[in-house]
């Protein structure tokens, strides 16, 4: 059995420049891993199966765990696997847990079948969603294109990172529909930001956060605005992450981030305090 682990991700910067011919939206952004991260458990099997514990997440043919499963058999010619996934990241959070999970898993059956380039698996994960390519690449990456263009980063410590997310959950399709010309940008500004990471100079890093999805996201949720504003009062460099419904805010001191926990919880159903970092994603 393979036991690997899928981080989350936050989006640090997200420039959305417009509406691409062929419908997809030309982006900006760069990603940064957390601690925070799922578990999945993979061995060979005679079919394909899925068992889900944690979070609540879908076990059914729509799971991208078993999507890329079933994608990598199919390239490789390898056996059916059985996979157990235990979620702690939100579903429909803007923490990118469907990517991770299946980028997570094309490892994991790499490490078993010994088949599969970085390239190849990345051109898999490309089929099943922008953020996948991410997260073969590092803490830290810059994306461009429709986000699967992906260029690695310097990793820095960007101190505690407090995640808050409401009740509600957002679908990414909805939130970029609700994209209007206002909202959008060019994203020159993202060298400021990643010259910070080249220099290793986190404290403007706080200052140059900024996503195109906050707008929409907000009209859709009104909620979120208050939520992020609480947060932005307890001292925190605060936005939304990708499409939502999570918002985060960094904090370089641990007091300050534990009482903001405490004081967010109340306007919560998931909450958590976590670092950067790369996990060890064999355990």
């Amino acid at each position: 059995m393979m036991t690997i682990t899928a981080p989350a991700k936050i989006n640090l910067y997200l420039a959305v420049e417009g509406k691409r011919s062929d419908g997809y939206h030309e982006l900006h952004t760069i990603l940064h891993r957390i601690s925070l991260h799922d578990v999945i458990e993979i061995e060979p099997a005679d079919r394909f199966s899925l068992e889900t514990k944690g979070i609540k997440s879908p076990e059914t043919e729509e799971n991208l765990v078993l999507k890329a499963a079933r994608l990598y058999s199919r390239t490789f010619g390898t056996p059916a696997a059985k996979i157990s996934l235990y979620k702690n990241i939100p579903v429909g959070a803007g923490l990118g847990g469907g990517s991770s999970d299946a980028a997570a898993t094309l490892k994991a059956l790499r490490r078993i079948y010994r088949k599969g380039s970085d390239a190849e698996l990345i051109a898999i994960g490309e089929t099943l969603g922008a953020d996948v390519p991410f997260f073969f690449k590092g803490q830290t990456a810059y994306a461009t294109g429709i986000g699967t263009q992906v260029t690695t980063l310097p990793s820095v410590d960007l101190g505690w990172i407090v995640l808050v997310k409401p009740p509600e959950s957002l679908l990414t399709a909805d939130v970029y529909g609700e994209l209007k010309a206002a909202d959008y940008k060019d994203g020159l500004d993202s060298e400021s930001i990643l010259r910070a990471f080249y220099e290793n100079d986190i404290s403007t890093i706080g200052d140059s956060l900024y996503n195109s999805l906050e707008a929409p996201a907000f009209r859709i949720l009104p909620k979120l605005k208050a939520l992020k504003n609480k947060l932005v009062n307890l001292g925190g460099k605060t936005l939304l992450s990708g499409s939502g419904s999570t918002i985060y805010s960094l904090f370089d001191d641990e007091g300050k981030a534990k009482d903001a926990l405490v004081k967010m919880k109340p306007y919560s159903t998931w909450s958590g305090l976590f670092r950067s970092g790369v996990m060890n994603e064999e355990n």
